[in-house]
């Protein structure tokens, strides 16, 4: 697998520019009392479908219809579809959106609205994406669009890192840990700042799976149900596009720390680094 530079983060805002809301980057009162110092939220639930998802989606896509495919399809447990659905309208493509058994249900109806086909399989996160490349492989000329481990997907993620970056200064970067496309895209577009932040990746403390299964490549760790987070967790499963593309700019060590638990002390502490 190719490596990601910075200038695949920068040509995917380019290409993704016309076709995005420019979300607010606003300070938020409340954490910035609490913490102490001046606290900048990218507002990505204000972006077409609710969620930064679409940013990798469509810079898929878009990749995808230059080469000249239009038959896609992807597995979800909810905004990864939205995005690819959304993508697929916009571009004409024949999109199929595979679902566990326990999606949500406004999720799964919304997806629907926006034209793709659903398919519900496997009861996890992990039997769904199983089945979905397999679908997939089955399927003469129709792309797999993986959520977090493709190259593609991570640099149309980052782009929400470099418009937050052109928004405030900020020391730390927290990011959302969950199937760590956001986080890899994070880590890589926070190079275009001078000085550069450090980011971490972060999780709930009730769903560590990410920061458990890092220091012990053995062991499994079971998220609670519902979401993509059902799904047992391995330093295995931890994808390719992600690990290189984190080890490029920070090295394995580094990366593993940098996926911490939420906890009140840990994130006050880090909070009052900020610049705003």
């Amino acid at each position: 697998m190719a490596a990601m530079e910075l200038d695949d983060v920068r040509a995917a805002a380019a290409r993704l520019r016309p076709h995005l809301l420019p979300t607010p980057a606003l300070e938020s009162d409340w954490l910035s009392e609490a913490y102490g110092a001046p606290v900048t939220v990218l507002w990505e639930s204000l972006q077409r479908t609710g969620s930064f998802k679409l940013r990798g989606a469509l810079n898929k896509l878009l990749l995808l219809a230059e080469r000249g495919a239009s038959r896609d399809l992807a597995v979800s447990a909810g905004n990864h579809g939205l995005g690819v659905a959304w993508a697929a309208r916009l571009l004409g493509f024949e999109a199929t959106v595979v679902v566990p058994a326990g999606a949500a249900a406004n999720k799964v109806a919304a997806i629907r609205r926006l034209g793709a086909a659903i398919e519900v399989l496997g009861r996890s996160y992990d039997e769904a994406e199983a089945a979905a490349r397999a679908l997939a492989a089955s399927r003469p000329g129709v792309e797999f669009v993986s959520p977090y481990n493709d190259l593609d997907v991570v640099a149309g993620q980052a782009t929400a890192t470099l418009d937050l970056l052109a928004a405030a200064r900020c020391d730390v970067l927290l990011v959302p840990a969950g199937g760590g496309g956001l986080l890899a895209g994070a880590v890589l577009a926070a190079q275009a700042a001078r000085p550069v932040p450090a980011v971490y990746g972060v999780q709930p403390e009730n769903a560590p799976a990410l920061h458990e299964a890092l220091p012990d490549r053995r062991r499994p760790l079971r998220q609670p149900r519902g979401g993509h987070g059902d799904a047992p967790l391995t330093s295995r499963r931890i994808p390719r596009a992600r690990r290189r593309a984190v080890r490029a700019r920070r090295g394995p060590r580094q990366w593993s720390r940098s996926i911490s638990s939420i906890a009140p002390a840990w994130t006050a502490s880090s909070f009052r680094k900020c610049q705003g």
